[in-house]
């Protein structure tokens, strides 16, 4: 138990001047909205603002980033914390005593040059947020990522307890580096990170902050030049001519197979690495379309074999459907299983009670849908909405510790980096949103791809790597903890493409049951369907 545990916390914040940026205003929005917090002082460290020496990198600045940044305008600080006292903290030997003064419990800041001189005033340390890789250019969060075509930007609140220890993380997130908008990539970033501080601070009042070591290596930022500036814009330019040139004439190609080893041996053999997804027997998918997502039911097939339900994705129509898939030799046949007017994927399977229900993708519809099948018909029947008001994305159930579980994503909220979690205590619910939603955000991790299996006492999750670009990789995540106050999980290797065989463009659902384990893959390929849909919408919107 903490000693923060049981009682209320005192806060100070550490600004310059009377304005945050609107990123700042909203954590700290988010941080007097937990009940347990009071912001006590605000101390005005009084710092220069930082402006880059090349007088190419000042003018980015003034004329096209921050102009139309959300994130960077400025917001009053009274505003939003209203008649917190207010202290100076000038260069002299009184600051900290000043500091002191107001008992408090963790100072925050949202200037990355707060002098760790603080960290031993309050009980808990000196909590600062950092964007992208400690050792970029300052001031210019991700732009280090852009330049080294890196697919994931981390943003961390770090927690410094003395002036000379290394920190540790306390919140830690992955965005996508966007490599087309630097202002909306920031602006991505700089709020989807702001209500780190928030979730850390109750955590702490509740026992559950779990700090762990920072493992960036400590470098001091650089001042981006000239060069860097020419590097950038030319690095926007070549990324923006492909996608204007290059990627509408560019699709991920999908097929399923079936892989040889079982995921316990995957995830055996991936352990504190990367695996190459190997002895595969793939099949092709019909022409014009694409199969992705297969889901096992043992038994449940044609003469006591397995029912296999996969996506079956046309590319003319633009849409995909739940078909079902039999597989006869080295080729695959499908039949519908489950349609509509709106986009389904990722069928995933579920048995009780001796009873067959489907939880498919179907997020354009807005809400999560279970699917029971009617043996007598061959036909699934909608049985009841899980989770309304929700776009969720691949919806995962799986039973632990006497509950039922869902983990998903959100594509109203990029559908690739924030992981939810819900419970109930039945499956058709009602569900309940885990207290710390967004369990998790990370690119490289969040997205569910299969059922979650287990290894003696470990619960394994299957997860997308979307950090280069949708389902590059399948990474093993070792769930830690999992209650309906907290959820922990530690990456434990990774399953990716084989870069020579017949589907080296990506990996992104790994399902197994009654001995048989099935994948899915892509190749990169140009679709005449779907180019043709796209040309006949454009032409379509220029003439109306």
């Amino acid at each position: 138990m903490n000693s923060a545990q049981g009682r209320p916390l005192r806060v100070g914040v550490l600004c310059s001047g009377a304005t945050v940026p609107a990123w700042a205003a909203d954590a700290l929005r988010a941080v007097l909205a937990v009940d347990c917090v009071t912001v006590a002082v605000v101390g005005d460290l009084a710092l220069p603002v930082a402006r880059p020496a090349s007088a190419m990198w000042r003018r980015y600045l003034r004329d096209v980033v921050e102009p139309p940044s959300r994130a960077m305008r400025l917001a009053a600080i009274s505003e939003v914390i209203g008649d917190a006292e207010t202290v100076s903290l000038g260069d002299d030997a009184a600051a900290a005593d000043r500091l002191r003064a107001f008992d408090l419990d963790v100072i925050l800041s949202f200037d990355p040059a707060a002098p760790r001189a603080f960290a031993s005033e309050a009980r808990e340390g000196l909590w600062v947020y950092r964007h992208g890789d400690p050792g970029g250019f300052a001031g210019f969060p991700w732009l280090i990522e852009l330049s080294h075509k890196r697919g994931a930007t981390e943003v961390a609140l770090l927690r410094f307890q003395t002036d000379n220890d290394a920190g540790e993380r306390i919140h830690f997130g992955r965005f996508k580096t966007g490599m087309l908008d630097y202002v909306a990539s920031l602006d991505h970033f700089a709020f989807g990170a702001a209500h780190f501080a928030a979730h850390a601070l109750r955590d702490l009042a509740e026992g559950l902050l779990h700090p762990a070591p920072d493992d960036a290596a400590p470098r001091a930022p650089r001042t981006p030049g000239t060069t860097n500036a020419i590097a950038f814009h030319a690095r926007i330019a070549w990324w923006r001519a492909k996608a204007r040139i290059v990627w509408p004439l560019r699709y991920q190609q999908w097929s399923v197979g079936i892989i040889a080893d079982d995921p316990a041996t995957l995830y055996a053999k991936a352990q504190g690495g990367e695996i190459v997804a190997a002895d595969v027997r793939w099949f092709e998918s019909p022409r014009d379309t694409f199969l992705a997502d297969p889901f096992i039911a043992p038994g449940r097939g044609d003469d006591g074999g397995p029912l296999i339900l996969a996506e079956d994705y046309d590319w003319a129509v633009g849409r995909g459907h739940i078909s079902r898939l039999t597989i006869a030799g080295d080729q695959v046949m499908v039949t519908p299983a489950i349609t509509a007017d709106h986009h389904f994927s990722y069928p995933f399977l579920i048995e009780e009670d001796g009873a067959l229900y489907c939880v498919p993708e179907r997020a354009r519809a807005g809400h999560v849908m279970l699917y029971r099948h009617d043996p007598a018909s061959d036909e699934w029947r909608e049985d009841g909405v899980l989770i309304p008001d929700m776009a969720a994305a691949d919806s995962t159930i799986f039973r632990h510790d006497g509950r039922w579980w869902m983990l998903c994503t959100d594509v109203a909220d990029s559908g690739n980096e924030a992981l939810h979690a819900f419970h109930a205590d039945a499956l058709r619910g009602p569900w309940h949103p885990h207290r710390r939603n967004p369990v998790k955000i990370d690119v490289t991790s969040a997205r569910p791809a299969g059922p979650v299996f287990r290894v003696g006492e470990a619960l394994v999750r299957p997860a997308q790597d979307c950090a280069d670009h949708y389902g590059a990789a399948v990474r093993f995540q070792r769930i830690v903890r999992l209650t309906p106050d907290e959820y922990r999980e530690e990456d434990a290797g990774a399953l990716i493409p084989d870069p020579r065989g017949p589907c080296p463009a990506g990996l992104h659902t790994l399902s197994s049951a009654g001995g048989l384990t099935m994948i899915d893959g892509a190749r990169w390929s140009f679709q005449r369907a779907d180019f043709g849909r796209l040309v006949r919408n454009k032409w379509k919107k220029m003439l109306w």
